[in-house]
């Protein structure tokens, strides 16, 4: 399918989530809330284990690319709070628009790209002996559904891809496109600082996202994709080439006409 460019958008108010962002809102939470209590009595080691490691799911811990959404900072409940702001204002518009179905395959999509990509990238560039020269895109441990929240991020401005939108308290007006750029900045510039912030599996949800907003995940799709932005590239080209010539009617009079 091709981007949407008449969606209904904004952030502003606050809209009713629907039965799957519900779910999700409730579950992470919770799964807090148990990860802090079990390790405060039975296993300290509970947040190790369900965090995403590239060297542990070597060793067989096959589970954490999915797990790894369900674990946030013990230090602090500040890391999960931002998430479940995002989830919130970008997951109720995108429930509504998608449907309760597409939204949440799309929430496991952005999971499993982000925690694919992670483990892929750990793999290549451990292969190739230049792991320490990328340590601006760090590969471990990751937690947190940062992945996710920033693929609903994209999604969301491709949807509204021309559709003006304000922020909540913030009257500046903008369009899905510039949301996307600004989200692909941020996630840019966090990669290159020195923050210690895993990025890997952010920028594969993007990917996911992109792939399933634009329907280029489809082999004929893409080709469509590619050949109208041919079309449109060879249009301007021809474009910039043609001269306006004046002419036309004359600006003489009726009267000053010979009989």
């Amino acid at each position: 399918m091709r981007p949407a460019r008449v969606a209904p958008s904004g952030l502003g108010g606050f809209p009713k989530p629907g039965p799957v962002l519900t779910a999700i809102l409730i579950a992470l939470p919770v799964a807090y809330l148990v990860e802090l209590l079990v390790a405060r009595s039975i296993f300290p080691g509970i947040f190790e284990l369900l965090a995403l490691s590239p060297p542990s799911v070597m060793e067989g811990r096959i589970w954490q690319p999915i797990t790894y959404v369900f674990v946030h900072n013990p230090g602090g409940p500040g890391h999960l709070f931002f998430n479940l702001l995002g989830f919130y204002f970008l997951g109720a518009p995108l429930e509504r628009w998608w449907g309760s179905r597409r939204f949440g395959l799309s929430c496991l999509v952005f999971l499993l790209a982000g925690g694919a990509t992670t483990v892929l990238f750990a793999l290549v560039v451990g292969a190739m002996g230049i792991d320490g020269w990328f340590m601006f895109l760090p590969v471990g441990p990751h937690l947190g559904a940062d992945a996710i929240v920033v693929g609903l991020s994209v999604a969301f401005g491709i949807v509204s891809w021309s559709s003006p939108m304000q922020l909540l308290l913030v009257p500046v007006t903008f369009t899905g496109r510039t949301w996307v750029l600004v989200t692909l900045a941020i996630e840019v510039f966090s990669a290159l600082s020195f923050s210690g912030i895993s990025s890997t599996s952010h920028f594969g949800a993007i990917a996911a996202s992109v792939l399933l907003c634009t329907g280029a995940w489809r082999l004929d799709t893409l080709r469509d994709l590619l050949r109208r932005k041919s079309l449109r590239w060879k249009m301007r080209s021809i474009e910039k080439q043609l001269e306006v010539i004046d002419g036309g009617r004359s600006n003489k009079k009726k009267d000053d006409l010979p009989n």
